[in-house]
């Protein structure tokens, strides 16, 4: 099973432009939410705050955002 991480990771990538993003995904009762930043020049992407929030209770875990930054980053430089 894949790390909530690398979730959040494709799930940015499969939307990646240059600048400031954020992008929020739903899952029945749970939704990720991650923001960032892709420089397109340096071709590098900087990940400023990524969870996992429960929309039945309302409860939210940060997810690892240097894991998110260097399954992206891997992938951009691939």
């Amino acid at each position: 099973m894949k790390s909530l991480e690398v979730k959040a990771a494709e799930y940015v990538y499969a939307s990646i432009a240059d600048g400031y993003f954020s992008k929020e995904v739903k899952n029945g009762n749970e939704a990720i939410f991650v923001s960032g930043r892709y420089d397109k020049y340096d071709n590098e992407v900087v990940i400023d705050e990524a969870y996992l929030l429960n929309l039945e209770t309302e409860e939210s875990t940060e997810l690892d955002t240097c894991m998110i930054e260097e399954y992206l980053n891997g992938v951009l430089a691939a």
